[in-house]
């Protein structure tokens, strides 16, 4: 089946896909577009309903790009202390770190997030229990937010005196775990952090909470070994999340010797298009009150917004939402980015885009990442779309 005869038809922010022949698709791009043509001819009206359903076509006929002007979540990193020292941290959080937002700069800021009303609000950090006044802290936003709280913490610090406390005043904790065991555990967070963690699950179980998610970031030790850890996961009720190994902070002296296959093989594949809508899916607040579009950005100066401490701050959040891209962002897409414009999966990579922006950086883009997957990909893409 020739592909020149085919194109592939994409909403990238459902990451929804469809095959479409040449002809038809050259056809629906037409303004002008009559629509008893359409309604007269039954192959034609059959592609014209999928792309609507597809999201692709809007009311006036022709493809179109579906608008979603609504930030789901909103992360804050109230602090970068942290108990632990992981040695793929982005952040580079450690214990004695000084903060960089007061107390009343965190409370001012959660009171602008109220305002923007996103659906939830995920506190994180560092390690968010070693904030002064966290309680304090964690009850105002309780008192006053009236969507979904998540408390995102690495789990060890969580104990019989201040567990009812958490879970009076959040929806759902997600811990950071990096590991299927206490070995593989202990390569990125130390040892005996596997057994605190199962003993803090545990804890919450009694406590008859079980609205609990566990992470896991892919590194050489882990990529063969997902379904270990869905299995930890399934043993303790818990909803798995796989991470990338971020190049920043720690995370870049450990990149090379540490990086994983978020990919999978080749029959592990699963395709979709990039789906990733940084700063309006989501938001991160960063200890210093800098404001990123998403997690992969954060700690990269040219993807900063604006800090939310600036008196301004909700209004920019809110005027950017008005418009379709942000313009830090739509550089580093692959159908923009010049490295990539030509690329025949630019659709289905699966790069993040901080990821993207450091490997450019760095020279290495095809190196680390084009030439491991680019044929991989490809081939899944015409075994799935053509047969």
């Amino acid at each position: 089946m020739p592909f020149d005869k085919y194109v592939i038809v994409c909403n990238v922010r459902t990451g929804s896909y469809m095959r479409v022949p040449k002809s038809y698709y050259n056809l629906l791009k037409d303004s002008n577009l009559d629509e008893m043509v359409i309604c007269n001819h039954a192959d034609l009206q059959k592609v014209f309903n999928n792309l609507i359903q597809l999201g692709c076509i809007d009311k006036k006929s022709t493809i179109a790009e579906k608008d979603t002007k609504k930030v789901d979540m909103i992360y804050f990193s109230i602090t970068n202390k942290c108990n632990l020292k992981c040695i793929h941290c982005c952040t580079d959080a450690i214990s004695n770190y000084s903060e960089e937002l007061s107390e009343e700069d965190v409370l001012s800021i959660i009171d602008k997030i109220i305002t923007l009303n996103p659906k939830t609000l995920c506190i994180t950090g560092g390690e968010p229990l070693m904030r002064q006044n966290f309680f304090n802290i964690l009850e105002r936003i309780r008192g006053k937010f009236q969507g979904k709280i998540v408390l995102s913490t690495n789990g060890t610090l969580i104990n019989p005196s201040n567990v009812e406390h958490i879970i009076k005043n959040v929806d759902s904790i997600s811990i950071s775990l990096d590991g299927y065991d206490e070995e593989s555990c202990s390569v990125i967070r130390g040892s005996g952090v596997f057994s605190k963690c199962c003993k803090t699950i545990e804890l919450l179980h009694e406590h008859g909470f079980k609205k609990i998610s566990l992470s896991m970031i892919v590194t050489k030790h882990t990529t063969e070994k997902r379904e270990n850890f869905e299995r930890l996961c399934e043993k303790y009720e818990a909803e798995p999340l796989f991470r990338i190994l971020e190049p920043l902070g720690r995370g870049e002296e450990i990149y090379q010797e540490l990086k994983g296959d978020m990919v999978g093989k080749h029959d592990e594949i699963s395709l979709g298009c990039r789906v990733c809508f940084p700063g309006f899916k989501e938001l991160h607040i960063n200890y210093n009150g800098k404001v990123y579009p998403c997690g992969g950005t954060v700690g990269i100066d040219e993807f900063v917004i604006t800090n939310a401490k600036n008196e301004d701050f909700v209004q920019v959040i809110q005027e950017f939402l008005k418009e379709s891209e942000l313009p830090c962002i739509s550089p580093y897409r692959s159908w923009n980015c010049k490295s990539c414009k030509d690329c025949s999966i630019q659709l289905f990579c699966p790069l993040c885009i901080g990821e993207k922006y450091v490997l450019l950086q760095q020279g290495n883009l095809e190196e680390e990442f084009c030439s491991r997957y680019r044929e991989r990909i490809a081939k899944a893409m015409k075994e799935e779309l053509y047969g």
